[in-house]
This record gives C-alpha cells, sequence and structure tokens, in this order.
C-alpha cells in the first residue's frame, strides 16, 4: 500500500524568512493600491479641469469644436 507523505513544516529559518517575504509582499501591494488612487484621484483632477477650460473657452468664444477637434479662434 502506499504511504501518505507527510508534509513537512519549514525549519524555524526558512518560517522566518518566508514570513519577511510575506511581509514585503503585502508592504508592495499597499503601496500599489495607494498609489493607483493618487493616479485615479489626478486623472479625475485633469479630466474635470480640462472640462473647465473647453467650458470657458466655449464661453468666451476663444475656442470652438468642429468635426470633434478644438479649435482657438485667432
Amino acid at each position: 500500500m502506499h504511504q501518505k507523505r507527510k508534509i513537512q513544516k519549514p525549519k524555524p529559518v526558512f518560517q522566518k524568512k518566508i514570513q519577511e517575504k510575506e511581509e514585503a509582499h503585502k508592504k508592495i501591494q499597499k503601496q500599489l493600491k495607494k498609489a493607483l488612487k493618487v493616479e485615479e484621484s489626478a486623472k479625475d483632477a485633469m479630466e474635470e479641469a480640462e472640462a473647465c477650460w473647453k467650458f470657458e473657452a466655449m464661453c468666451s468664444g476663444e475656442a470652438y469644436q468642429e468635426d470633434g477637434q478644438w479649435k482657438w479662434r485667432e
């Protein structure tokens, strides 16, 4: 009959290294999530600013839209 293999626990030295790697991985994931939030926030702010200047330029008559392109009056 086949015997079940015993799964050995890593030795304490390796457990510590594994734990350190997992902690480093979690820290990196946290930093990436934070960076993504900052990037999304900046993107939203830029889109809002673009909408504002287009609206202001259009209302003042400085710019107009033709064939989907913004053009400036001379």
